[in-house]
């Protein structure tokens, strides 16, 4: 789906000239990302584990550590009109990340967690939880299906008093094929990828032997909370103004140190830019991650650049082809993708 935005793009683009900085193009964004709607997902709290093995917790709380918290996923769909134009949506839980899987969770372990020891919960901490569409052509598959996938990472601590015991984690990518249609998105989501995740992490904590648990090494609870909130999000971009530069590189962007300096933008024909550095050079633009003039930063996707929007922890922004037909996209700031 995405690489046919994207034809779109790269076709209508040289039917349009502007520039990708020009103010009167993205005035509307922030408030366009604001009244981006939610497709929601439910989950099944009604579903009960079978098993009968007796945990030594009383319950299972999720601490939703990822950089952006508001949502797992963006779906983009055109709208077949005199006018064409783009719909967004961001893929989410119906009660958010947390508060989705923390009642889930207990719900499905609720026979067997401990009604004794009021002191000792499992804590889970989600690092990742995102699904997007995998850019590779496969063969045989419907047109109305796309091969996605689903990146997540979960560490799980029991934790005593102020005291957290490592238990395990979980970091793995599942890939499927599902079908891509708006009426069917959000369902097919949740079975093909979401359930099979859920299934790992009720396995995994189903076979640890917990009683074991507690002889490893601690860790003190502001240790804990240290390294999963305040070192995670102390990065610089995070934490500072744009410095005034081109950062070359997602590890430049995150750090916030611009490797080139001196440098000028250049209006090209049809939207594009050019970067030119300060011997008046010009330099590959699609080797270049981002620029900013110490006010806004934006990114580089090809020879055109398209400014970024702060969410929580990260950053999102509209591939503008035209100014009704809009993608939302987003850094992931794990590794710098975009998706």
């Amino acid at each position: 789906m995405l690489r046919y935005f994207l034809t779109i793009f790269y076709c209508v683009s040289f039917l349009y000239p502007s520039y990708c900085q020009d103010a009167r193009r993205y005035s509307r964004d922030s408030g366009d990302l604001r009244n981006i709607p939610d497709m929601q997902i439910v989950l099944d709290t009604s579903d009960r584990f079978a098993g009968n093995n007796g945990f030594i917790f009383k319950s299972i709380r999720i601490e939703d550590v990822r950089f952006d918290t508001t949502n797992i996923g963006m779906y983009a769909i055109a709208k077949n009109a005199l006018f064409p134009a783009i719909k967004n949506y961001k893929i989410n839980f119906k009660n958010g990340a947390a508060n989705s899987l923390h009642a889930y969770l207990n719900n499905f372990f609720t026979k067997n967690l401990s009604n004794e020891d009021e002191d000792k919960k499992l804590v889970c901490f989600l690092k990742r939880l995102n699904v997007t569409r995998r850019d590779t052509i496969v063969d045989n598959v419907k047109l109305t299906s796309t091969f996605s996938q689903i990146n997540f990472e979960m560490e799980v601590f029991l934790k005593s008093a102020d005291n957290y015991y490592a238990a395990f984690k979980i970091d793995t990518l599942l890939i499927e094929s599902i079908g891509t249609r708006k009426s069917e998105i959000t369902d097919e989501i949740k079975n093909y990828l979401l359930m099979p995740v859920l299934r790992i992490v009720q396995e995994r904590i189903n076979n640890t032997v917990w009683n074991t648990i507690m002889n490893k090494k601690s860790f003190l609870e502001s240790v804990v909370i240290n390294n999963y909130f305040n070192n995670r999000f102390n990065l610089p971009i995070l934490t500072q103004p744009y410095k005034k530069g081109i950062y070359t590189s997602f590890t430049e962007f995150k750090n916030n140190t611009p490797s080139i300096t001196g440098f000028t933008v250049k209006k090209g024909k049809s939207g594009t830019i050019s970067l030119i550095n300060a011997n008046g050079d010009y330099l590959v633009t699609t080797k270049m991650f981002a620029f900013s003039d110490g006010e806004k930063c934006w990114i580089l996707k090809g020879n055109f650049c398209y400014p970024l929007m702060r969410t929580g922890n990260s950053f999102e922004f509209f591939l503008t082809i035209i100014y009704n037909l809009k993608i939302l996209l987003a850094i992931n700031m794990e590794t710098g993708e975009i998706s």
